[in-house]
């Protein structure tokens, strides 16, 4: 992927992070196929929603702590698995 524009950065973290609608779609190419997958299975699953929120959540909080960001690029780096039907 290559260099993303500050617009469109700002775009998606208000969206993805903050929870506020973009008014339309992500630009193609911004997300890898695998995450607009995710995010579109939080649209009809609550609990995947609420876990998602709350890894972010956990991750922004690490950050501001540590002063160390997750390296969470890639596939396969963070694993997702239902316990106990959620």
């Amino acid at each position: 992927m290559g260099k993303i524009k500050p617009e469109l950065y700002n775009k998606a973290t208000e969206h993805l992070v903050f929870g506020k609608d973009s008014g339309r779609q992500l630009e193609d190419g911004f997300l890898d196929d695998n995450l607009k997958i995710l995010l579109e299975q939080t649209e009809s699953d609550a609990s995947l929603r609420e876990t998602l929120k709350e890894l972010v959540e956990k991750s922004i909080a690490y950050t501001e702590e540590t002063a160390e960001i997750l390296d969470l690029i890639g596939s396969d780096n963070v694993v997702i698995s239902q316990k106990d039907g959620k």
